[in-house]
């Protein structure tokens, strides 16, 4: 009964927090609810290096919530067009209640959240400095989610022994992305709300949601696609930038591998823009360097150590060595996609759209971007060479996880082309 009275109030607690935010009235209730989330997320990523109490932050947060209610937003808040989106808003309440359920069920961390993860949620939660994460093998890792699940574990202090209770933001991060990845869609409104759970379905596993930190990667990435796919259309997509720079900076901050992969959506991005190109430049490109340069900075600055990837005995192999490695590399890959089906309708759908020979911009931008995933791929585990089997068969299911969230919007178009019936 606890367990389900601290779902309702984490869900209400997420609800509030993340709506306050009103970009434009033409954007519906859903897309301003996730545009307030990443701001939200970032707004905590930033608050992150200030080492505050939780609870005073959460103080902080309520004030600001009622200051925009009351004084800002008015009779606009989101608050009030949740009625006018009940259906939807309680169908992501049910999935939400149930996964989460699920998730408090099943309370074994994974290995990494067991080993250096939860560690690092435990030193926020008792306000220790950065200096005091330097024994931790995940130092040099960016620390967005165990912030994020360090505070919402918190703020319930009057049940602090539940640590899902700060897990299951990702659950509400996940859903909202996947909202906003329907809403986004040509779908009619009255099948979007099947979309959302048939891909709830296909997409969800408890072991997302294990302390790992690949399910916020992997929500953040349909967000950056969503908004990538709507600006490769556009001349102008300054309205879109805030969102979009906010998503990336908050994507560097989640995981090493995010880094890479918004590297390569941006450099194919900037040669697939048919626009001015140095607007990709000025306001993508530079400012995602400058978020890795403070990273970088940052890891410099506390002397995080780096674990030795011995890239020296990665640079000294035989042919037959590297081989080997391709083929286990191969075989692995091949047995995570058929535990990722989702990743792998969105190749489907990528391959089948190149056959019909489809001009449209994005399907071709989505299908040098499938390439240029494999291509990382392959790169990723070659790169350590020496331990390859160990990490492509301890790795490659979240990498590709990760993946799939930059492909998942092709079911945005393919779907709605195979069953034309529910286009609007």
């Amino acid at each position: 009964m606890i367990e389900s009275i601290n779902i309702i109030i984490s869900f209400l607690y997420f609800l509030f927090f993340s709506s306050f935010f009103i970009e434009k009235k033409k954007n519906n209730f859903f897309n301003n609810l996730v545009i307030s989330l990443i701001y939200l997320v970032s707004f905590f990523l930033i608050i992150s290096f200030f080492n505050l109490n939780h609870l005073i932050i959460l103080a902080l947060i309520i004030v600001l919530r009622i200051f925009f209610l009351i004084f800002i937003n008015k009779k606009n808040d989101i608050l009030f067009k949740v009625q006018d989106n009940f259906l939807f808003t309680f169908t992501i309440f049910c999935v939400f209640f149930i996964l989460s359920i699920d998730v408090a069920s099943n309370t074994k961390l994974g290995w990494d959240a067991q080993n250096y993860f939860f560690e690092k949620v435990i030193n926020f939660n008792e306000q220790k400095t950065f200096n005091e994460f330097k024994d931790n093998g995940a130092a040099h890792y960016p620390h967005l989610s165990e912030y994020l699940w360090s505070f919402f574990w918190k703020i319930h202090s009057f049940n602090y022994g539940q640590e899902y209770l700060g897990r299951i933001f990702f659950i509400y991060i996940y859903l909202l992305s996947i909202v906003y990845l329907v809403n986004n869609s040509i779908l009619k409104e009255s099948f979007k709300i099947f979309a959302f759970l048939f891909l709830i379905i296909f997409s969800y596993k408890p072991i997302y949601f294990n302390g790992n930190l690949e399910i916020l990667a992997f929500s953040l990435f349909i967000i950056l696609s969503v908004d990538l796919s709507v600006i490769l259309r556009k001349k102008n997509y300054l309205d879109h930038l805030p969102r979009i720079l906010l998503t990336i900076l908050c994507l560097v901050w989640t995981k090493n591998e995010s880094v890479v992969l918004v590297f390569i959506n941006l450099i194919i991005f900037y040669f697939f823009y048919p626009y001015k190109k140095r607007f990709t430049l000025v306001y993508l490109l530079i400012p995602f360097i400058f978020f890795v340069a403070l990273r970088l900075f940052f890891n410099n600055y506390y002397a995080f150590n780096v674990p030795d990837y011995q890239l020296h005995k990665t640079l000294d192999f035989s042919f037959e060595y590297l081989l080997k490695g391709i083929v286990l590399i191969s075989e692995e890959f091949i047995k995570g996609l058929f535990k990722n089906l989702i990743l792998v309708i969105s190749y489907i759908f990528i391959i089948f759209n190149i056959a019909l020979k489809n001009k449209d911009i994005f399907h071709r931008f989505q299908a040098v971007q499938g390439l240029f995933f494999v291509i990382f791929l392959y790169s990723a585990f070659l790169f350590n060479l020496p331990d390859v089997e160990f990490q492509t068969k301890a790795s490659i299911d979240r990498v590709l996880f990760i993946l799939s969230g930059s492909l998942l919007i092709s079911f945005n178009s393919y779907l709605a082309r195979v069953f034309k019936f529910v286009i609007k």
